[in-house]
Parts: structure tokens; C-alpha cells; sequence
């Protein structure tokens, strides 16, 4: 009868422990899952942005300017034009 009684435990111990392991795997699985999406989504981007940012870019001369003369920002009674 005592045999027995440690034959189930033991066997209930090692159930326990498949049950976790099997979680374990489950739980690491699912992170490689979510990584590899990641990882798809990154290239996606990264491709997407070489196209949209691909070729020749141009700057304007007007776009740089010194500093503007007269008062500004709001509130100031007379501005310069």
C-alpha cells in the first residue's frame, strides 16, 4: 500500500512537471511567434521607406533665410512687412 501511495505521487509529481514544461514551451513559442512578426513588419517598413525616400532630394535656397528684421510674434502693436 505504501508502495503505491509513492508510485501515484511520484507519477502525479512528473504529470506536474510535463504540465509546466509543456506551458513553458507553449510560453517561448509564442514569443519567437511575436519576434518574427516584429522582425517581418521591420523589413516591411524599411522597404517601404527606401521607396518613398529613394532618388534625388532638392533644397530650396528661399527655405534658408537670416534673421528677420522688426519685431515678432503675437501682441507686438506694429509688425514689418
Amino acid at each position: 500500500e505504501l508502495e503505491l501511495e509513492l508510485e501515484l505521487e511520484l507519477e502525479l509529481e512528473l504529470e506536474l512537471e510535463l504540465q509546466f514544461g509543456a506551458q513553458l514551451i507553449f510560453s517561448v513559442c509564442i514569443q519567437i511567434q511575436r519576434f518574427i512578426i516584429f522582425i517581418d513588419y521591420t523589413n516591411h517598413f524599411e522597404q517601404e521607406a527606401d521607396a518613398v525616400f529613394s532618388g534625388k532630394i532638392e533644397v530650396g535656397e528661399s527655405y534658408f533665410g537670416g534673421k528677420r528684421k522688426g519685431n515678432q510674434g503675437l501682441g507686438v502693436a506694429e509688425k514689418s512687412s
